[in-house]
């Protein structure tokens, strides 16, 4: 009888772990699922409405290369070399990527206020080309540019494209759209209108 016991007691452990194992699995499986599917919505998210790759291409491959495989990779090196659990090891992966969200929304943030502002080196600095569409309503409350003469114009803008009764400025490239500044001005080289034309 008390074999029998012994039996019966060793086979519930060894459900009790097969059922640990199979939750374990699990568990890691929706973890990486859900973590790959919220990274890649995110990315998307800041690809279309991000700044942070037309500021640095070295801080957005370490905003959305570098940091999501080291999060996505945390809880294993948490296992494996800090011997931590699973679900802590997850937990703490999860609160990191909170932090990881946060961090990146505060970088975009900032970009955009300090590209907001117009000076003449951020508009004439070739980095910030595509960024420059934040800087016109600063820009427009600085300068009226409806009769200044086309040199003035220059002067504060600097020269990019010309046409025979216009001049226009690389401001934003977005999917296969392309946005241009134009300053169209008359025979006497008189701006006369002022206004965006998507290419």
């Amino acid at each position: 009888m008390l074999n029998f016991s012994k039996k019966v007691i060793s086979l519930i452990n060894g459900r009790d772990k097969m059922k640990k194992t199979i939750l374990n699995i699990v568990s890691v499986m929706l973890f990486y699922l859900f973590g790959i599917i919220g990274f890649f919505l995110f990315f998307v998210f800041f690809g279309v409405f991000g700044v942070i790759d037309y500021y640095s291409a070295i801080l957005f491959d370490i905003c959305f290369i570098w940091m999501p495989i080291i999060i996505l990779g945390l809880p294993i090196i948490l296992i494996v070399f800090f011997r931590k659990g699973l679900y802590r090891s997850i937990l703490n992966t999860i609160i990191l990527s909170a932090a990881y969200f946060l961090f990146v929304f505060t970088v975009n943030f900032g970009i955009c206020k300090y590209m907001s502002s117009y000076t003449f080196e951020k508009w004439c600095n070739d980095s910030y080309h595509g960024l420059r569409y934040l800087m016109i309503e600063d820009l427009e409350k600085k300068y009226d540019f409806i009769g200044m003469r086309k040199e003035d114009v220059i002067e504060i803008l600097g020269k990019e494209y010309e046409n025979e009764d216009y001049i226009y400025y690389f401001i934003r490239s977005e999917w296969l759209k392309t946005y241009y500044y134009c300053l169209q001005y008359d025979s006497n080289n008189i701006i006369v209108k002022v206004y965006i034309n998507l290419d």
